[in-house]
């Protein structure tokens, strides 16, 4: 521990030293050495830390044997003494060495960003788990400082590291989400975890120190990249008086805080830049939705004429052809479904009613046709019908080549569609209803006007006096 302490600090107070060149280089070789040639080793009796099963980890201590600072506070700290070391000296080697023990400490941060080691102490869990932002920040400016994004770094166990630092921000505000860790040692050094557990949230982050407010700051690279609702929260200035001890470190001897700011000098026009460029986005984003609306409107409007038959309410499709009325002259006669596409199956004979000396004559077997977001109604129209759908058989198979078979399928079942979310479906009825205009056969496409003004009629009266 003291040895990565020492070279941390020492890295970044690296100039401050007054050292001549015999003393710099006895210091630099004995921190590095020790740091590249060192590691920790599990104490008698125990093993290494089974990073590949996080799950091993929620067992209780008898039969978890780890030793805890394999993968624990002590890797961080020979980790960050390393990494920092290692940059300050251009020694690669010790570089290496750094990124290795923090290799080992990330592939014990579970699936749910939560860091093993630290989350196995018991009613303290919380307490250790608030280090980790410190921890992470130190390493995301020194790794970004040859070049890498360490916020994007990608753990063994699926999570980022920005993924990382959001889940911590929502463990202080559910603390319990530690527990599968936190009671596999539940008395850690005499608390009871099970104990702490009850207690009110305000009681636990007094007892754990936790305050979002040091904790947003100390991970501000993060906030000002993927968390602006916590932008308010990191202006350390304003709670200085009250938390600086929290402030100035909370793992290691160097402040996250300050060497992000060190690294950041710009960090106050960072801040401007990012309202600058969120009220550049308000409005950008306010022009495109306008200019969305217009674009909307203006293909609602070609849509609309490419479909005269349909009217358009917001996304719902909806007739506008003149109405008939379904009148019934027998009842109807409840007919056995092929299958659960067909709704209220039956023959029914009656008159469609399009005005008070107007109507046409209607008989056949039809059904309502299930579609989401949709009416549909069905007839016959094969060779077996009644002669009042005549017209329509004699077009069976010019207008499957016209408009295809979507609605006059390949088994004599000739489809109208009152309403629809489909648009497809309506230009398909609008092509029916075009080519019965222009087929030059009056009485087929009166038929055709009055089945399509009287499909909603129809379809009340199947719901009403049909069962399904």
């Amino acid at each position: 521990m003291l040895v990565g302490d020492f070279a941390s600090f020492y890295a970044v107070y690296y100039d401050d030293f007054d050292f001549t060149l015999e003393q710099r280089q006895s210091v630099d070789d004995y921190l590095s050495d020790w740091l590249i040639n060192h590691d920790l080793d599990p104490p008698p009796g125990y093993g290494r830390c089974v990073l590949q099963e996080p799950q091993r980890w929620e067992l209780v201590k008898d039969d978890f044997k780890a030793g805890g600072d394999y993968c624990g506070s002590n890797r961080w700290r020979m980790g960050l003494g390393a990494v920092y070391l290692g940059l300050r000296t251009n020694n690669q080697r010790l570089f290496t060495a750094g990124n290795r023990h923090i290799e080992i400490n990330l592939a014990a941060i579970d699936k749910d960003g939560i860091f093993l080691q630290w989350a196995r102490k018991g009613a303290f869990a919380l307490s250790y788990q608030r280090q980790l932002p410190e921890v992470l920040t130190l390493l995301a400016v020194a790794y970004e400082s040859i070049g890498y994004d360490f916020y994007e770094h990608q753990l063994p166990h699926g999570k980022k590291i920005h993924e990382v630092y959001e889940a911590f921000f929502d463990f202080i505000y559910h603390p319990e989400k530690l527990n599968k860790y936190a009671f596999a040692r539940w008395d850690y050094v005499g608390e009871d975890a099970y104990e702490f557990d009850k207690l009110p949230l305000a009681e636990k982050w007094r007892r754990e120190y936790i305050y979002p407010e040091v904790l947003a700051a100390q991970s501000k690279g993060y906030v000002l990249r993927y968390r602006p609702d916590l932008l308010d929260k990191i202006d350390y200035h304003k709670t200085w008086n009250e938390h600086w001890r929290d402030h100035i470190s909370v793992f290691v001897n160097i402040s996250g805080i300050a060497i992000y700011e060190a690294f950041n000098q710009n960090v106050s026009n960072l801040l401007e830049k990012l309202k600058e460029q969120q009220e550049e986005n308000k409005l950008r984003l306010k022009k495109n939705a306008e200019e969305l609306k217009v674009k909307k409107a203006l293909e609602q409007e070609q849509l609309l004429a490419e479909i005269p038959i349909y009217d358009m309410n917001e996304e719902t499709l909806t007739l506008n052809v003149s109405l008939a009325e379904f009148i019934e002259k027998e009842l109807p006669q409840k007919q056995n479904r092929n299958n659960n596409s067909e709704l209220y199956k039956a023959s029914i004979n009656g008159e469609l009613k399009l005005s008070e000396n107007k109507k046409v004559s209607f008989r056949t077997l039809v059904f309502q046709k299930t579609k989401f977001q949709e009416n549909r109604l069905s007839i016959n129209v094969s060779q077996l019908t009644d002669p009042e759908m005549n017209p329509f058989k004699r077009h069976r198979e010019t207008l499957q080549k016209e408009c295809g078979f979507e609605l006059m399928d390949q088994y004599d079942w000739l489809s109208f569609i009152s309403k629809t979310n489909d648009i497809k479906n309506a230009s398909n009825q609008q092509c029916h209803y075009d080519y019965f205009k222009k087929a030059n056969d009056s009485e087929a496409f009166e038929l055709f006007q009055a089945v399509l003004g009287g499909t909603d009629s129809i379809l009340d009266y199947l719901e009403t006096n049909v069962e399904k």
